[in-house]
């Protein structure tokens, strides 16, 4: 049985100015955000989720892992709820200009599309 809070992967130790801290790695915050965005469906969680992956996150790999972190998390149901998200009204409501209500709705279609694929068997 996975633990909610159980880390995908350990935090990292810091020390800035001599205080120690443990900050969570981008592959955790991808996960996280996508716990989330099934959770409340939000275009600021479209947002976060966009510039996660922009700077090098892995959506397969975070696809896979988010079950882990939250047992109600599956691919299939991230894409049948998402399927009919009305991303553009949304973000035009929080002040996004239509080249992002466009830019959220592509992304909204691809986590539609790419956990369809990764439940077929044979991956494709």
């Amino acid at each position: 049985m996975a633990d909610r809070d159980a880390p995908v992967e350990p935090p990292a130790g810091l020390a800035p100015g001599g205080v120690s801290i443990e900050v969570d790695s981008r592959r955790e915050i991808l996960v996280n955000t996508l716990c989330a965005l099934l959770g409340h469906l939000g275009p600021r969680d479209l947002v976060d989720l966009r510039d996660l992956l922009a700077a090098g996150g892995e959506l397969p790999r975070a696809l896979r892992d988010a079950p882990r972190k939250d047992r109600g998390f599956s691919p299939p149901t991230l894409a049948w709820v998402l399927r009919d998200l009305p991303v553009e009204p949304l973000a035009a409501r929080f002040g996004a200009d239509a080249p992002e209500q466009h830019a959220l709705a592509a992304l909204r279609d691809e986590l539609v599309e790419q956990p369809l694929q990764l439940s077929r068997p044979d991956g494709s």
